[in-house]
């Protein structure tokens, strides 16, 4: 079964009635999403005021289920809510041309989907998920709309005074970064980079894999981290994991900021880390990039793929000072 959703006057998406989860999930082929309905709040930044779902069987409210800010939608309402579902309610018993036991499954299943939409609103958001901005159209069109992520830029991860030794590692699974002793220092993988073009966080639910990639239809994407330390430097260890797919590269840069001339290259274990000592402040850069257009290319390159519920940390900084 499947629906529309209508969403402030206008189409948004699809639900589709799921047999195997035995719930709607919503879907929106434009920006290459399953099962993410909180994208337009949290990732467009939208004020969501109603979302109707319309289906052959039936018209359901679905509000609840695109936002974790329900106080806050029903005050953005000019019409009462009761009102709303009195319509609804007279809507679908004029088009019921069911048989008792096909209506009777039908209110059931409505019950259900009412019961958890709420309990999912009341909520609030899942940890560790990063909701995209908006993909379609050109990203001149979307910043102009305010519906893209544009992560903050600067963010400088700042060693702590008096330590002889410092650890930051990132999992994609949490989408967290923690100290070495696990101690959480940040959540979102951009809240702690520098700068950011085009590189997003995706999560493959049928492989049970989540990573960091390229935004879809960027050709070259990158992202870019700086660490602050209190004193110069001693000794320097650094891993980064990478994939690539169809000849598509990953290049690495990892050099003092002082530096005029980057050089990258296309295997970490390759970048000369004997550069950061004797430094206080460094970069280090990834850049993704497409050998091979593809409808897919953006998945040919992938930084510390892990699986979901993995505890790995491919992103693993070792400093000595």
């Amino acid at each position: 079964r499947v629906r529309k959703q209508w969403y402030q006057r206008r189409v948004r998406g699809t639900e589709v009635y799921s047999t195997h989860l035995g719930r709607w999930v919503h879907m929106d082929s434009c920006e290459n999403a399953w099962d993410r309905p909180l994208v337009y709040e949290q990732g467009w930044k939208k004020k969501i005021t109603w979302v109707i779902g319309t289906s052959v069987h039936e018209t359901v409210d679905v509000t609840y289920r695109y936002t974790i800010q329900p106080a806050e939608v029903r005050s953005r309402r000019e019409t009462r809510d009761e009102v709303v579902q009195q319509l609804i309610a007279r809507f679908n018993t004029s088009r019921y041309r069911h048989t008792s036991p096909v209506k009777d499954a039908l209110n059931k299943r409505l019950a259900k989907e009412l019961t958890q939409m709420v309990l999912k609103a009341n909520q609030g958001a899942q940890g560790g998920v990063e909701y995209e901005g908006r993909e379609s159209g050109s990203l001149a069109w979307r910043r102009e709309r305010g519906e893209t992520s544009d992560p903050t830029l600067g963010q400088v991860i700042t060693v702590p005074d008096q330590v002889d030794r410092y650890t930051i590692r990132y999992s994609p699974a949490s989408d967290t970064y923690t100290t070495g002793d696990g101690s959480i220092l940040a959540r979102g993988f951009n809240s702690l980079a520098y700068s950011n073009e085009d590189v997003v966080r995706k999560v493959e639910y049928d492989w049970n894999m989540v990573y960091l990639a390229r935004r879809t239809n960027e050709s070259i994407a990158t992202i870019e981290w700086r660490v602050k330390c209190p004193r110069p430097v001693s000794m320097a260890t650094i891993n980064m994991l990478h994939t690539t797919f169809n000849m598509s590269v990953v290049e690495w840069c990892c050099a003092p900021l002082t530096t005029p001339d980057l050089t990258y290259k296309e295997e970490f274990s390759e970048v000369d880390l004997a550069c950061l000592q004797g430094c206080t402040e460094f970069r280090l850069i990834a850049r993704m990039k497409s050998v091979l257009p593809a409808d897919n290319a953006w998945q040919h390159t992938q930084l510390f793929r892990v699986k979901l519920d993995g505890t790995d940390a491919p992103f693993e900084i070792n400093l000595e000072f």
